[in-house]
């Protein structure tokens, strides 16, 4: 861990990247976790799945925003569990009955909850590069059955290009983000129709920021 800016981050492998950010009181960052936030505005009630947890950046911002909210998280590395819990408020989302946390293999078949998800987030790299078996199509149509009705996916993809095709393949009409934050290439993907102007107003003032730019994630494709 260390500090950046006012805030604990978790350096997670030798690449460097920034894994997870905690600011107490703050949670909004600057970068491509607050867009993660945005998906309970999108879906149905229900609950949401946060697939790569890390030390649990986007749980916090959902559940700063969207009081209420439900979340279950997978992360695979068993270190960080504890270090999130002690040091970057996990335990108190646990505690709250608000996140549930799971230690193992967020693609897993049994990473489901029953009746499906309201939306899922996904977030999944090793060694600072995206998990080579997201580049499937069929991973994201396997995802998709792990939906409810009118469920959406919003992941982030880096900049690379063939998550997006395979994204795409399951999720034609997918939307695509640009990053956020000049010094990322961050870009996100939101499975679902395109989101009406009328949505994005009904979103909490700090987050208004990532409800602009959305395009169709194909239209994307020439920058990765």
């Amino acid at each position: 861990m260390k500090e950046v800016a006012g805030a604990t981050a978790l350096i997670l492998d030798a690449s460097g990247s920034i894994h997870s950010l905690y600011r107490e009181g703050t949670p909004i960052t600057g970068s491509y976790w607050d867009i993660g936030s945005l998906l309970p505005g999108l879906v149905p009630d229900g609950p949401i799945g946060i697939l790569g947890l890390g030390a649990g950046t986007v749980a916090h911002l959902m559940n700063h925003f969207w009081p209420g909210v439900k979340m279950e998280g997978w992360e695979l590395d068993p270190k960080i569990y504890p270090v999130a819990r002690d040091h970057m408020g996990l335990q108190q989302l646990e505690d709250s009955g608000a996140l549930v946390c799971h230690v193992g293999d967020a693609l897993a078949e049994d990473a489901a909850v029953p009746g499906g998800f309201a939306g899922i987030v996904v977030d999944l790299f090793a060694e600072g590069q995206v998990l080579p078996a997201l580049q499937q199509a069929e991973v994201w149509k396997q995802m998709a059955k792990k939906l409810k009705p009118g469920g959406r996916v919003l992941a982030n993809i880096s900049d690379n290009r063939a998550l997006a095709e395979a994204i795409i393949t399951a999720f034609p009409e997918a939307q695509g983000h640009v990053p956020i934050n000049a010094n990322t290439r961050n870009y996100v993907a939101l499975t679902g129709p395109p989101v009406s102007e009328d949505v994005w107003q009904t979103f909490p003032e700090q987050l208004k920021y990532c409800t602009t730019g959305w395009q169709p994630l194909k239209d994307l494709l020439w920058d990765l």
